[in-house]
């Protein structure tokens, strides 16, 4: 199967969902699967189709038709029939259940799927291989929007980071993304002094694309004041936040969120730095 067919037939099976016919959908779907995972149909790896893909549709199907355990089912065969070696294959599959997980509100049973699927591609993503590397990053999402644990997830992006920094051509787009998901879940999980280098690389990152006087550079100093503020550096957070209440009112008026929320964070400050 070429690309094009099977980006036809991912076409096909959303055209037959959107019109209930599900008979129609899961026949598309199952070629899909089907064509993957047959030994004589697999496409060559730059462009195989995404069988996590194909093994979401027919979730969908069987969500429709009969209940969440007939969906949870499809990954359940889909991982049954797998190799016991971790392979991002298996992880997109582990992913694709963390989804569906999610969506019925199986927040347990999504995080250790989720965490499941970023194990797998551990060794992966430390070499910066895309593919895997995307599993993290939306697995680490799927933690955070359900709660779970996301040192795993945190510990795979630190040492992708460390090999996209130490590498001879660096890609400094996927860098910024990495440094930008660090301090995005360290920030919400309150690791606030291991965010600092985060939050702080940022703010060059944001001034470079949206100007230095810009709101998103007021954000950044935001997020890099409260690490300093968190990690009981008050005075180094004092000038962060002031300058981040000068971008912001600016832009956004006395009243904004973010303003209202840097005033009261220079307030419960003020009195560990002297003021």
């Amino acid at each position: 199967m070429t690309p094009e067919q099977a980006e036809q037939l991912f076409a096909a099976t959303d055209a037959f969902l959107r019109q209930n016919a599900l008979d129609d959908a899961e026949s598309a779907a199952r070629e899909l699967v089907h064509t993957f995972e047959s030994p004589d149909g697999i496409v060559p790896e730059t462009e195989r189709v995404n069988y996590g893909m194909a093994l979401g549709v027919l979730a969908k199907i069987a969500l429709k038709r009969t209940s969440a355990q007939a969906a949870v089912n499809v990954f359940t065969d889909a991982l049954e029939r797998m190799p016991f070696a971790p392979s991002v294959r298996r992880a997109v599959v582990f992913l694709n259940s963390a989804r569906l997980f999610k969506c019925i509100g199986q927040y347990g049973y999504s995080a250790d799927t989720a965490l499941r699927a970023v194990s797998d591609v551990a060794n992966d993503a430390h070499k910066l291989e895309s593919r895997a590397l995307e599993v993290v990053f939306e697995a680490l999402t799927i933690l955070r929007n359900v709660g779970g644990h996301t040192e795993a997830a945190v510990t795979v992006l630190q040492a992708a980071l460390s090999t996209a920094q130490s590498a001879e051509t660096k890609e400094s787009s996927l860098i910024v993304r990495l440094h930008k998901a660090l301090k995005d879940v360290l920030l919400a999980t309150g690791r606030y002094q291991d965010a600092q280098p985060h939050a702080e690389f940022m703010i060059a990152v944001v001034a470079a694309r949206y100007g230095a006087e810009s709101a998103e550079v007021g954000d950044a100093y935001v997020d890099y004041g409260l690490t300093l503020d968190q990690s009981g550096r008050y005075r180094d957070a004092k000038h962060h936040y002031r300058t981040a209440l000068r971008i912001l009112w600016r832009h956004r008026g006395p009243l904004h969120p973010s303003v209202m929320l840097v005033r009261r964070n220079l307030a419960e400050i003020a009195p560990m730095c002297g003021d």
